[in-house]
């Protein structure tokens, strides 16, 4: 009993010695202790970014998505259009509109040598005799010249073959003695240069229709 009770005494003034001293580290270690903590927690990289551990770590945000703008959708509205039918060629004009018939019949023809020079001889022989001058006189480069006692030097006729239709302007470019106009009326209706005699095609059919502007 005297043990127990001086070791409990012993104990007793250990304690009462200790205390001040206990109770001051107490609440200093518990200071240092929640100092430390943060700084084991958050931790500075070399650039100075804080680095957290991976369970502290905050979730990345992941960045916002860009619009995709809409495709363009080209127009494909088919525009239908009326087509409308051409219209037909007009018809060729009718070389005879508004001239007269004066005969048809038998056309009479100058010799084929008249075509190379023997026309242009006439003509002039004619201007000199004061009918016609070079500047007004109508030439034919085709050389179709006529003759036709009721018609003057210059004037313009219109043949046509009955047989076929075709038609050819013609120039008067010579006349009728006044004693050969009873035979050559009797027998003829036009006459005409060779060349324009095989023009008309009527060295096939010699039937001719003559107009003239009246």
């Amino acid at each position: 009993m005297r043990l127990s009770k001086n070791s409990s005494a012993v104990s007793s003034a250990t304690e009462q010695r200790r205390s001040p001293a206990y109770r001051l580290i107490t609440p200093l270690f518990l200071l240092c202790f929640l100092a430390v903590l943060p700084l084991s927690v958050v931790r500075a990289n070399d650039d100075g970014a804080p680095t957290f551990p991976s369970s502290l770590a905050p979730t990345p945000t992941a960045p916002s998505p860009t619009a995709t703008p809409a495709p363009v959708v080209p127009n494909t509205t088919l525009q239908v259009r009326s087509i409308t039918a051409p219209s037909p060629p007009a018809p060729p004009a009718d070389p005879t509109a508004g001239l007269t018939v004066i005969g048809e019949g038998g056309a009479a023809f100058y010799s084929s040598g008249y075509d190379d020079g023997g026309w242009d001889a006439i003509i002039r022989t004619h201007m000199r005799g004061g009918q016609g001058s070079p500047d007004t006189f109508p030439y034919s480069p085709e050389g179709y010249y006529c003759v036709h006692p009721d018609f003057i030097f210059g004037n313009i006729l219109t043949l046509q073959n009955t047989d076929t239709g075709k038609t050819i302007r013609c120039t008067i470019a010579d006349a009728v003695a006044p004693g050969d106009q009873g035979y050559w009326r009797t027998h003829f209706v036009i006459e005409i240069s060779y060349r324009l005699f095989t023009a008309l095609g009527l060295n096939n059919g010699n039937h001719v229709r003559v107009w003239a502007m009246t």
